[in-house]
């Protein structure tokens, strides 16, 4: 039997891809549940699909092996993402003498469970089949496997379980989140067995007091659904030790839920909760209490009985105090506040001397709470939004520290104290009031992220420039105009913000930053780049929106490996075009070019192959260049509200497009309704019809012409259609047969070539010569008419328009003919071929 901690554990030193697949139960980590914003991955230890999606379904290519071992050495099989819809042979991976203990059989194509599963029916023990197309569970294929132990189902189109599940007898774990069930599947209680039971996402309402009947489950996930209470039977599972119950719709708990003795990690985020129940601070065992996102106003001094609990998380309530007995609180490792009313910390937070991570932002902090001073094993601190206007000096104590914010308050400098941090990675101070750093910064020999957005500086502080391990810099939203020279010191400088600045010229020392790789400085008044950058081969993301470039920058089309590029001009200046040089940015994946007056494209930007999202909303752009269809890597393309008529016929070539805004065009092929909600393939399929229907009323219209058309005019009608006529040879005079006219005369004999043999050929040369000054060309017929309009059509392609046919008509005066053809246009418009 294969319990939730033995798949953890035997999965620990296999293959990392594998292991990640596998994953069905672990402990919560504070990110997912205590950290702001961060309930989304709260429930990853009940097979909740964010831990899953962490696969190596990327892995399963060329050159990765499929088959792993784990530490007790069973075998497993990893077959994600092959779209896959039947079970390959066991000989294609495994020897005969092998039994498989693990199939991974995620993100393919099944529709039902496969029915080759047989080949594994002593052995298989995990079978994972997440993110397929399953809508009926046949368990006739299941239950022959003797002793399967770990079924995922997460992310398939379920909405109800067999009433014969209940032969799933050897089932331990059963995880069936992300599916559609609006009930609760009553058939599985027959599992008695379960452990582990992963319910998440779905849309149940209620779940029956039936649910005791699981009386060995210890782990159960009901987060994302719509409950409104818990249900009772919930509360007499006594071996339960995680419950998810976030994102749902509960205002109360019932007295029973102190029957969960065994209860170890509770998580009710995001619910309508306005009070704790009492009840809760009975439940000794707790290690994990997540209580964001609710109405709790009050914190009951009873909390002190929760003295094993590493985690709490509070966020985004209406707490406006602490009670002083969270001195109680010995464990507590993480404390999430932020979001809530409170004015102070209570001195008593001291005790809590095995807290590493504190999250006060969003507060009413007037002053530092400097007893957070005394948390010798602090590593996170954020007292972001508060009205704090100087940090203690004490600070400095907090010698294991490795994160700090404050961002958004009134602090006028750098505390001292923060640059005697032996051990800070990040810092952020934006939205304060700082001028000027003082040289001790240069004391954070191990910081790598700083961020002094939205200060008061004036001009780029220049000890920053001597940081060693500086990698990211956020000092946008200043009043700086130059950088100094030493800021190519910054040789592991990786990420530069210097958006919404002073600039008005481009800085050439960055050009110097040996690892630059992503640089903004947008929002700025700059008008080139300066050729110190040409050849820049770090820069992979470069944003130049909202400046006064007159054109669009070549020095950009020397970046060989940009990959995003944002040239938005909203509040700038508009360019006008682009150059065909960009065809050499042959790695670029992202471009963006709204608010521009871009009418035409360069046919060279299909030289992109690797451009996935193309974003050109508010331009002049007329047409798509049928080039740009060669770009099957497209997934994205927004051309809102520019001037487009008409789409490329090979428009369904863009096979990958899953989102595309062509919104207020005056679009008529293909119509609106059309291209609305439609794939590009439907979209191609529509016009490959349309180009069909097209060259049939080309065909019509061009032998109308032809008729009509006075064959005196095929000269002009060719210089007006630009083709050039093939010229028209005089006809190939027959040569007599062999033997005749050759040496002999009439009757046979031969001549003798002393009598006058000569003279004769100049008189045969003279002959031919005034037949070949007499011939003339025979006048243009109508064929020659319908063969030049022919020509027009080859030659032209698909520039060959009907309307071009009418407009040269109408330019070598054939206006009533030019309307015959229009009237026969409209009507076989209207009518379907």
């Amino acid at each position: 039997m294969v319990s939730s901690v033995d798949v953890d554990s035997s999965l620990a030193t296999s293959s990392q891809q594998a292991a990640k697949e596998v994953v069905i139960s672990r402990p919560v980590t504070t990110d997912d549940h205590v950290r702001p914003g961060s309930t989304q991955r709260k429930l990853s230890w009940t097979g909740e699909d964010e831990h899953l999606s962490e696969s190596g379904d990327s892995q399963t290519g060329p050159g990765f092996e499929p088959v792993f071992l784990t530490e007790d050495s069973k075998v497993g099989l990893q077959l994600s993402s092959r779209a896959l819809k039947k079970v390959p042979e066991k000989s294609s991976y495994l020897q005969s003498d092998q039994g498989l203990h693990y199939l991974v059989l995620n993100d393919n194509q099944f529709d039902s469970v496969p029915d080759d599963l047989e080949q594994y029916r002593e052995t298989l023990e995990v079978l994972l089949l997440r993110k397929n197309r399953i809508a009926e569970l046949d368990v006739s294929h299941l239950s022959r496997l003797n002793n399967l132990a770990v079924l995922e189902l997460s992310m398939n189109n379920l909405s109800e379980m067999p009433a014969d599940v209940a032969r799933l007898g050897s089932l331990t774990q059963l995880f069936l989140n992300n599916n559609n069930f609006d009930q609760f599947p009553v058939s599985i209680l027959a599992l008695d067995k379960l452990t582990v039971l992963g319910l998440n996402s779905n849309n149940l309402r209620d779940v029956p007091n039936e649910v005791k009947r699981l009386s060995n489950l210890q782990v159960l996930g009901l987060n994302f659904n719509q409950l409104s209470c818990l249900p009772s039977g919930i509360t007499q599972i006594e071996s339960l030790t995680k419950l998810g119950l976030s994102d749902n719709a509960i205002a109360s708990l019932p007295a029973e839920i102190k029957h969960l003795i065994n209860m170890k990690e509770l998580l009710l985020d995001n619910n309508k909760l306005r009070t704790i129940p009492v009840q809760i601070y009975w439940l000794s065992a707790l290690q994990d209490l997540a209580l964001s996102g609710n109405k709790i106003s009050q914190i009951s001094a009873e909390i002190a009985n929760l003295e094993n609990l590493r985690h709490l998380g509070l966020n985004n309530n209406q707490i406006s105090s602490i009670p002083s007995e969270i001195a109680y609180l010995r464990n507590l490792q993480t404390l999430g506040l932020q979001g809530n009313l409170i004015k102070t910390i209570p001195a008593e937070i001291a005790y809590c001397d095995h807290l590493q991570e504190l999250y006060l932002g969003a507060n009413m902090l007037s002053e530092f709470p400097e007893e957070l001073c005394m948390l010798h094993l602090m590593e996170m601190l954020s007292v972001d939004s508060n009205k704090i206007s100087e940090i203690p000096i004490e600070i400095e104590n907090l010698q294991n520290l490795r994160h700090f914010s404050a961002d958004d308050n009134m602090l006028m400098e750098l505390c001292p104290g923060l640059t005697a941090l032996p051990c800070l990675e990040s810092l952020s101070l934006c939205g304060n009031r700082i001028v000027g750093l003082s040289d001790d910064i240069q004391e954070l020999t191990t910081l790598r992220y700083l961020a002094l957005s939205r200060n008061r500086f004036t001009e780029f502080p220049e000890p920053i420039c001597y940081l060693p391990n500086l990698q990211i810099l956020h000092m946008d939203n200043n009043a700086i105009r130059v950088l100094p020279e030493d800021v190519s010191s910054l040789i592991k400088l990786t990420v530069l913000h210097l958006q919404s600045c002073k600039f008005s010229e481009f800085p050439e020392e960055l050009a110097l930053i040996p690892s630059l790789s992503i640089l903004d400085m947008s929002d700025n008044s700059l008008s080139e780049i300066g050729l110190k950058m040409r050849n820049k081969r770090s820069v992979t993301f470069l944003n130049l929106s909202n400046n006064n470039f007159a054109k669009f920058p070549p020095e950009i089309c020397t970046m060989p490996s940009l990959q995003v590029l944002h040239f938005v001009q909203n509040n700038g200046t508009k360019i006008e075009s682009l150059p065909e040089d960009i065809m050499h940015l042959t790695n670029l994946k992202e471009l963006y070019l709204a608010h521009n007056d871009i009418a035409e494209l360069p046919p060279t930007i299909a030289k992109l192959r690797n451009l996935i999202h193309f974003s050109m909303p508010d331009n002049k752009l007329g047409q798509l260049p049928e080039e740009m269809c060669m770009l099957q890597q497209m997934q994205s393309m927004n051309l809102n509200n520019n001037q487009l008529k008409n789409l490329p016929f090979d428009f369904g070539n863009f096979a990958n497009m899953t989102d595309l805004d062509i919104e207020n065009n005056n679009i008529r092929v293909p119509p609106l309704f059309v291209c609305k909600n439609q794939s590009a393939r439907a979209i191609g399929e529509y016009l490959g019809i349309e180009e069909q229907r097209e060259n049939i009323l080309i065909n019509i219209l061009m032998q109308q012409a032809a008729l009509d058309i006075d064959p005196i005019e095929l000269h002009h009608l060719a210089h007006r259609l630009k083709i050039e006529l093939p010229p028209v040879e005089p006809p190939v005079k027959e040569t007599p047969p062999e033997g005749e006219g050759e040496g002999s005369d009439e009757g046979g004999a031969e001549k003798d070539p002393d009598e006058g043999g000569d003279g004769d050929e100049d008189e045969e040369e003279e002959e031919a010569a005034e037949e070949e000054e007499e011939w003339t060309p025979p006048p243009p017929n109508k064929d020659d008419i319908y063969r030049a309009l022919l020509q027009w059509k080859e030659e032209k392609g698909r520039a060959a328009t009907k309307e071009e046919l009418i407009r040269v008509l109408k330019l070598i005066g054939y206006e009533d003919l030019a309307d015959k053809l229009t009237a026969t246009k409209v009507f076989a418009q209207n009518f379907k071929f």
